[in-house]
């Protein structure tokens, strides 16, 4: 099932990307160099097609893409670290990567006329629905995107709720997601206002322990995951000052691996966070 096949260059010209809206055959031995394209293959590949997935999604303890990558990798399909001597052994006939992932990898990939498709960073759920899409069609799998993205849907069907309370999500090292982010995105959807954004945070920033504790918001969501590796980032998310405000203040802890990709898994993120704004109404 998983042993090797020829590569094929579907529609795409010899050393460049498949590009998008490009019509192709579909692949068959595909490789991700990405976290969440990780996820995006695992939810709607055929096994068969899989010949490669990153290391990274098996270090998501307790999370269903994590048991998933683990079964595969039993059965003999490949783990990778994003390197090119890694995947080219593999022939594969299509690579998923990141805008940010291995960039090296993916330029020498190119050269070798294999094709390499950069899903963008999801900073949205309309995002999440362009990334399951453009992936579904790129694997031939459009009919299950298209199911996921009916489930998708259905489950976000409530209307954005007014803007409520102030929330700031801490993760490991005392980062945040300021605003134009997935999650700024998914606390406006279930009517509560992100703090890191009032204070200025755009993107992926760091939040001031002074800040916080001078202005802070009316509840935190601390987005630590069960399992993870002891580290000092993780350390901090237990300072005395944190502790405090926690008690003071409607606390949630949330995985950061509901929301760390755009992929369907983010629908759970948003009914928790909507639950939590009904406790905090």
């Amino acid at each position: 099932m998983f042993g090797h096949a020829s590569r094929l260059l579907a529609t795409a010209a010899l050393g460049l990307a498949l590009l998008p809206g490009q019509a192709a055959a579909r692949p068959e031995r595909v490789v991700s160099i990405n976290l969440c394209t990780d996820h995006l293959l695992l939810a709607l590949a055929d096994v068969e097609q899989i010949a490669s997935l990153t290391r990274l999604t098996l270090t998501l303890e307790g999370s269903p893409e994590a048991a998933a990558a683990r079964e595969l990798a039993a059965a003999g399909v490949a783990i990778n670290a994003g390197k090119a001597e890694e995947i080219l052994p593999l022939a594969p006939d299509l690579v998923l990567a990141g805008t940010f992932s291995a960039r090296p990898t993916a330029a020498l990939l190119r050269r070798q006329g294999i094709p390499v498709v950069d899903l963008p960073f999801a900073r949205s759920l309309e995002d999440v629905r362009r990334n399951l899409r453009e992936a579904a069609r790129l694997l031939g799998q459009e009919a299950k995107g298209e199911t996921l993205l009916a489930d998708f849907d259905a489950t976000l069907a409530a209307a954005p709720a007014p803007a409520g309370p102030t929330v700031a999500v801490l993760l490991p090292g005392l980062y945040t997601r300021g605003a134009d982010t997935l999650v700024d995105d998914l606390l406006r959807q279930a009517g509560l206002r992100n703090k890191a954004a009032d204070w200025g945070i755009a993107g992926v920033g760091r939040i001031e322990l002074e800040r916080l504790l001078s202005d802070p918001p009316d509840a935190l969501v601390i987005g630590l995951d069960p399992g993870a590796a002891p580290s000092q980032r993780a350390d901090l998310l237990a300072h005395p000052a944190i502790a405090g405000l926690a008690r003071e203040r409607p606390l949630l802890r949330l995985p950061s691996r509901l929301w760390i990709c755009g992929t369907p898994a983010v629908a759970e993120a948003l009914a928790a966070f909507r639950g939590f704004a009904a406790r905090l109404r």
